[in-house]
């Protein structure tokens, strides 16, 4: 397997895709994994995933809306997949990060679903989101009151909200305080996320309603830089597999080591060698007339090859077209010529070709 990659979405679950049989895959295949969920907020829970072959613009479907959504495993061309999914929404304070990191940056304390006992508790939303900063009056807090909160007014603000997963802006309330609490926010600072401040998220449900989801408290710090234009404030949620999640990876068989090919053309060999009038594999003659089945074989190829069989006056006999998804491969030849005749008793010549490693040359004889 390779170039596993997180297409589209932020799902926070793992996929694990291991192989079982190397010669069942089907090398440079590219798959796509895509998810379906239900549910909104809390309730938001995946129901099945679907695997298919986008090989060449094709798209076929290989595992169809599977509910093997833990630890159980799907099988399919040689490979196992099994996914481990986040099925708890949950912010993730310590992923917390601004954009620009060099910088001594006020940092959040709180980052997690808003509670305000014993009257008020947010619900959690599946989605990552982002604080953008730029000029005054960029956005405006929404001034939403909700019991159990101080009152909220609309006033402009310096910074907007996006809720990335699903690309779009949100409503907010920003509370603005004081480090040096009850005295109140100076003027200058009006509008600005600063020292602690607390922002409550909002997401509409299904009836357009704003519904209360997170909060964001920041530090106390004086010491610390205010975030200006061209800022941004990246803050990740623990989250299931949804609809907007794809992932694609590359399947990549059994790979020829070229040095151990080359150095390994030697142990080419033809068997029997003579071939004296059968060989042990060869089954069992149920006709009552003529020879029957006859074969020799060529061992220790390298996975693909071109075999051409001459005779002593340098005619070509056969040609064998090897392509195995193994090294150290075995080719048969049935003693017949390219025109499907018995070949003649005596001494034959064969030439191994395989293209980037190299070339073998030797002999075999077909005695009566």
């Amino acid at each position: 397997m390779q170039n596993f990659r997180h297409q589209t979405g932020d799902a926070t679950g793992q996929i694990v895709v291991e192989t079982i049989d190397p010669l069942a895959i089907k090398n440079d295949h590219t798959y796509q994994i895509g998810f379906e969920h239900e549910g909104r907020f809390d309730k938001t829970h995946t129901t099945s995933f679907t695997v298919v072959d986008i090989t060449g613009g094709a798209r076929d479907t290989v595992v169809a809306r599977s509910q093997e959504l833990n630890i159980d495993a799907v099988v399919f061309d040689g490979l196992k997949l099994s996914l481990l999914n986040d099925e708890l929404i949950k912010p993730v304070l310590r992923g917390v990060h601004w954009s620009d990191t060099t910088r001594n940056l006020i940092q959040p304390v709180v980052w997690d679903v808003f509670t305000a006992p014993p009257f008020l508790s947010g619900k959690p939303y599946p989605a990552n989101y982002a604080i953008e900063f730029g000029e005054m009056g960029v956005d405006s807090s929404a001034g939403i009151n909700l019991f159990g909160l101080p009152p909220a007014t609309k006033f402009p603000v310096n910074f907007r909200i996006r809720n990335v997963t699903e690309n779009r802006y949100i409503k907010f309330n920003l509370f603005e305080f004081h480090r040096s609490a009850p005295n109140p926010e100076p003027a200058e600072l009006r509008g600005r996320l600063d020292e602690a401040d607390i922002l409550t998220f909002f997401e509409p449900d299904e009836n357009g309603n704003q519904v209360l989801t997170y909060g964001l408290s920041m530090s106390a710090d004086s010491t610390a830089e205010l975030p200006g234009p061209g800022d941004t404030l990246y803050l990740p949620v623990r989250k299931p597999f949804l609809s907007f999640d794809t992932f694609v990876f590359t399947a990549r068989g059994p790979q020829e080591d070229v040095s151990k090919a080359q150095m390994s053309l030697d142990s080419i060999k033809v068997v029997p060698n003579p071939y004296v009038a059968t060989a042990i594999w060869e089954p069992r003659n149920v006709f009552t007339s003529g020879r029957g089945t006859r074969s020799i074989h060529f061992i220790h190829l390298p996975r693909r090859c071109t075999i051409r069989i001459y005779n002593v006056r340098g005619e070509l006999v056969d040609t064998i077209e090897h392509d195995s998804p193994i090294t150290n491969g075995t080719a048969d030849w049935d003693l017949l010529s390219r025109d499907r005749l018995d070949i003649a008793y005596g001494i034959y010549i064969y030439h191994v070709d395989a293209p980037g490693i190299g070339e073998k040359i030797g002999k075999f004889a077909i005695i009566k």
